[in-house]
């Protein structure tokens, strides 16, 4: 029987319709040592009266920000570290689940590889009635445990993915609360200090649904400073550089496309293949054969 404890992280904004169904899935895994820190982010659902539903558990503890204001994903995940004493500490969404044997799975990881920080599973795409859609990656995906790789695309798509060592994440620090896609940047901070681990069985439902908020231009502008804090931090090479700022650009250019804004996304066009030509024409190609 493993000793290594785990604690679940769980931020929730107006939570409230899928979150009895993550609450049951985290404390229905087959590894018996998981407990719960919820954080309510200032809801205005009835969230914090389903999480009081758990309490009596005793596995679950519930957390506010002062005030109950509402803060933000990486201000409630930086709550829930605060609060947690475990060996090792696991994110979720609050409207994704985790099938039952994730935790024992990535557990048996940090057991029998102990050079490893940080274990991510796959998980399947779920549509808002827990339907499977599709698998969040594919096949051929491998951890190279090359920074470069993360930081040219973010494949670990879900916190709730992610298992994280203690001690990894003292060494990796907070997560940053200014930046909209604060994964991509913890998850970069980790590899650039951490050793990776893959599972790639499918270990958790990652829920998409039309209720999700979505800031997508702001996710691709802070990506740009991910990108600079990156390159100050780690010897990043400056084809990696480039490569990521043309993914950026080309992003941009979609999002101003579809807003209407057809100047602005030729000039983020322009810029993206400048900067990577190869890529942003083979993108370009197959939207227009895909069209």
């Amino acid at each position: 029987m493993s000793t290594l404890s785990v604690t679940a992280i769980l931020p929730c904004y107006n939570s409230a319709r899928f979150l009895e169904q993550t609450l049951d899935s985290i404390l229905g895994q087959s590894y018996p040592d998981v407990s719960v820190i919820a954080v309510d982010d200032g809801s205005t659902d009835d969230t914090p009266q389903v999480l009081g539903k758990y309490l009596a558990s005793g596995r679950l503890k519930m957390f506010s920000h002062e005030g109950n204001r509402n803060r933000g994903v990486a201000a409630s995940m930086n709550l829930g570290l605060e609060m947690a004493s475990s060996d090792l500490i696991a994110f979720i969404d609050h409207d994704d689940v985790w099938y039952p044997d994730k935790i024992r799975r990535q557990v048996e990881v940090f057991e029998q590889t102990p050079e490893v920080d940080m274990v991510y599973t796959n998980g399947d795409v779920i549509n808002q009635y827990g339907k499977k859609m599709y698998s969040i990656l594919g096949p051929s995906h491998r951890e190279s445990n090359r920074p470069e790789n993360l930081l040219l695309d973010c494949y670990i798509k879900s916190c709730s993915m992610v298992m994280v060592a203690r001690k990894a994440m003292e060494k990796a620090g907070r997560f940053k609360e200014h930046l909209l896609p604060t994964d991509h940047d913890m998850w970069l901070r980790l590899q650039e200090v951490a050793t990776l681990h893959y599972l790639s069985d499918c270990l958790i439902g990652y829920r998409v649904h039309a209720t999700q908020s979505s800031h997508k231009r702001k996710l691709w502008e802070d990506g740009f400073i991910i990108l600079a804090d990156a390159l100050k931090r780690f010897p990043y090479s400056r084809a990696a550089a480039k490569k990521r700022l043309a993914v950026l650009h080309y992003r941009l250019a979609e999002h101003d496309l579809r807003s209407g804004k057809r100047i602005r996304s030729a000039r983020n066009f322009l810029l993206s293949l400048y900067l990577d030509p190869a890529r942003s024409l083979k993108h370009l190609y197959s939207k227009l054969t895909a069209a």
